[in-house]
């Protein structure tokens, strides 16, 4: 499990619940940090364009890397650990330049440096 990867997760007791039970995320947490047995994550929501001007969702399209079946959109606000116990199945990566949309979105939050 790496950085960048999306995951679709078990939602049991976490995160918002749908009628799937399932739900993919973004692993974004350092690669370094893999021997903990949890992963920080971000939800992959559908895109609405209501979320142009929100600095937090990174819009992502489907593409052959990423396997998302559409448009989407990464939730840079919803961080979450997550124990890998709950993780599904590997769906795709997201581009290097998609991911430092993530990070930089994650550093906007938090108005780090």
């Amino acid at each position: 499990m790496k950085q960048g990867e999306i995951w679709d997760i078990n939602l049991a007791n976490n995160l918002t619940a749908t009628s799937r039970g399932k739900c993919p995320v973004i692993i974004i947490n350092d690669d370094t940090i893999g021997i903990i047995p949890s992963r920080v994550i971000v939800p992959v929501t559908d895109w609405q364009n209501k979320f142009e001007d929100a600095i937090w969702l990174i819009r992502v399209e489907p593409n052959a890397e990423n396997n998302l079946s559409r448009t989407s959109a990464v939730d840079a606000l919803q961080l979450h650990t997550i124990p890998i116990s709950r993780f599904i199945r590997k769906i795709g990566m997201l581009s290097a330049i998609e991911l430092q949309k993530v990070k930089n979105a994650v550093k906007a939050i938090i108005n780090a440096e």
